[in-house]
């Protein structure tokens, strides 16, 4: 990790990210809290969050203009124009402007998929393939850092000095990042020309085909999805878990959370060096396979239990990203990364989403203790079978080499794909 923080370029560049990161995180809270105290409504406020996730559903799109275009630049003036955007909220004065909030929200979505596709696409390109490992476990470490002191900033810029103090700051942190961007010295090659004769349906879905045409990585994304068809099942269960099972008040969601945050810190600064060691497809299994244990101890009694275990989910979350964003980046051509990126985020998204919706309903009707043992056995499922998948194919996996020649990146005479 000191030997990627040494290289300028990447030092500016994670200057620049680490502030735009923590005016995400910021925002995202702050906004919640401002809708709920304009309406009084659960409803209201969780309708933030609602209008963010719909904005991201513009990743496909967001990734093509990312392969069409230069990422540094593209990421300039995201920021930019995220530090205007927010500037729009100064128009928020009661519950009659509750749609600006949304609207907002929405567009910060669209512009975010943006930004996260352009992130990974541009640090495939400055990094070394070797040392993509230490670029992408230091995000991951700064990301989950940030987790923790965002609250400290919107929840407590809003308590102090009100919303428009948290809008100006934000605005600040992005506009800030949009400068300290323009700082990177990194010569970007010329984006390639679209292959003539691939209509635009074929292009958007480019990612898509590339993700399932490679067997390593079309491994990874069903393995995810496995897991992920249940995750979602935690926003729900945690406060099951504090209530019921510790008997605490939902404030101590909270102290879960920050544990949750130490585990995945924790994760982020060995992700590398387990990267090296054992590779990403075994990282990726180390961390499905950590998270299994982490939930299924969450259902004891007693806090001394169920926080360190919460410290050990945290911590596979991470292996889990770094490995399967690594792989990603190694195995994707340069023409194709931010729409791979984009898709690999949607396939993840799509589940996630929906079992957060099962989820909220689930707990109505069953035992918490029972959907934390679904959980769990999910995980430890999608570990094994990646694991078994993996093992069967080591004789024979493509190299970066020759994913760079796979067909589905390329349409076929009667602009079909193949």
């Amino acid at each position: 990790m000191a030997h990627i923080l040494g290289l300028p370029v990447f030092r500016r560049y994670m200057a620049s990210q680490t502030l735009a990161m923590l005016g995400t995180s910021s925002l995202w809270l702050a906004m919640g809290i401002w809708a709920r105290e304009l309406t009084g409504s659960n409803s209201a406020a969780g309708l933030v969050a609602f209008a963010y996730i719909l904005g991201t559903l513009g990743a496909p799109l967001s990734g093509v203009l990312v392969d069409r275009l230069r990422r540094r630049r593209l990421l300039i003036a995201a920021d930019a124009t995220l530090a205007a955007l927010v500037l729009l909220l100064l128009l928020v004065q009661d519950r009659g402007q509750l749609w600006l909030i949304y609207t907002v929200m929405f567009v910060y979505g669209l512009v975010g998929s943006l930004i996260n596709a352009a992130q990974s696409a541009l640090i495939a390109d400055m990094i070394p393939k070797p040392r993509l490992p230490d670029a992408n476990g230091v995000l991951s470490t700064v990301r989950e850092a940030l987790r923790l002191l965002a609250p400290l900033v919107g929840a407590g810029a809003y308590a102090a000095l009100g919303p428009t103090s948290v809008v100006l700051v934000v605005a600040a942190l992005f506009a800030l990042a949009a400068l300290l961007q323009c700082t990177v010295r990194h010569h970007e090659p010329k984006p390639g020309k679209r292959p003539g004769g691939e209509g635009f349906r074929h292009e958007v879905l480019g990612g898509i085909r590339h993700l399932t045409a490679v067997p390593p990585l079309r491994r990874i994304v069903v393995a995810c999805c496995l897991a992920l068809t249940v995750f979602g099942f935690t926003e729900s269960v945690v406060f099951a878990v504090v209530d019921e099972g510790l008997g605490r008040p939902a404030a101590f969601v909270g102290v879960l959370m920050a544990a949750q945050g130490l585990g995945a810190v924790i994760a982020g600064l060995t992700a590398a060096a387990t990267i090296r060691r054992i590779g990403e497809a075994p990282t990726v299994v180390a961390g499905l396979a950590v998270c299994g244990p982490g939930i299924w101890l969450t259902a004891a009694s007693t806090a001394w239990l169920v926080l360190p275990a919460t410290v050990l989910f945290g911590f596979g979350i991470p292996w889990i990203t770094v490995g399967a964003v690594t792989l990603l980046q190694r195995l994707t051509p340069r023409e194709v990364q931010g729409r791979a990126y984009a898709a690999l985020g949607m396939l993840f998204n799509v589940p996630m989403a929906g079992s957060v919706a099962l989820g909220a309903a689930l707990i109505a009707v069953l035992p918490y203790r029972l959907l934390l043992l679904l959980i769990g056995a999910a995980m430890a499922s999608a570990a094994v079978g990646l694991l078994i998948a993996t093992r069967r194919a080591a004789a024979n996996e493509p190299t970066a080499d020759t994913v760079r020649t796979v067909p589905s990146l390329r349409p076929t005479p009667d602009g079909a794909a193949p």
